[in-house]
């Protein structure tokens, strides 16, 4: 399964426009999965333009446009081993996703919920929703950080990197 996602960034930045100007970290020639705003600065899911079981990158980006004060990995690597992700369906379209990773004896947990309120008349497209998106940072299982993002774009995180719900996260 390939992923291309030139797709992605148009149908995103589209949205993003029609509501507001939206910002990310991801850089021209790169897709941008997931962005919001945590108070004055971006969080940013970025990825290659391909993506693919066995190439392509991923980086989770966090700071500002002038100064970036994160980037993990700090190498454009393969999400494989880098990210762990598990996706929860509910009734209808209901859905939780929460990426994760590692990083310097920190885990870095971006909730994201999608929650329909009802389908349309084909049944797959809701008529009303609502998203939320939450950074969670804890050291030796203590939150030190909690905070609900603004402005979240929906997160387009690949399928096939997705993994169960039995699967540990960090």
């Amino acid at each position: 399964m390939i992923v291309r996602t030139p797709g992605v960034i148009a149908a995103l930045m589209a949205g993003a426009t029609a509501c507001h100007a939206q910002r990310h970290l991801c850089t021209h020639d790169q897709a941008v999965l997931f962005t919001c705003a945590l108070k004055a600065k971006t969080l940013s899911l970025c990825a290659s333009q391909v993506l693919t079981p066995s190439e392509g990158y991923v980086q989770y980006r966090f700071g500002t446009p002038s100064k970036l004060e994160l980037a993990y990995p700090p190498r454009q690597m393969h999400p494989r081993d880098q990210f762990r992700v598990q996706t929860w369906r509910g009734a209808g379209l209901d859905e939780t996703s929460i990426v994760g990773f590692v990083n310097g004896g920190y885990s870095y947990r971006l909730h994201y919920t999608y929650v329909s309120v009802r389908p349309d008349a084909d049944g797959d497209a809701p008529e009303g929703y609502g998203a939320s998106a939450e950074l969670r940072i804890s050291k030796q299982g203590a939150v030190v950080r909690s905070e609900l993002c603004s402005g979240a774009t929906p997160l387009a995180w690949p399928r096939f990197l997705t993994l169960e719900s039995a699967s540990p996260l960090p």
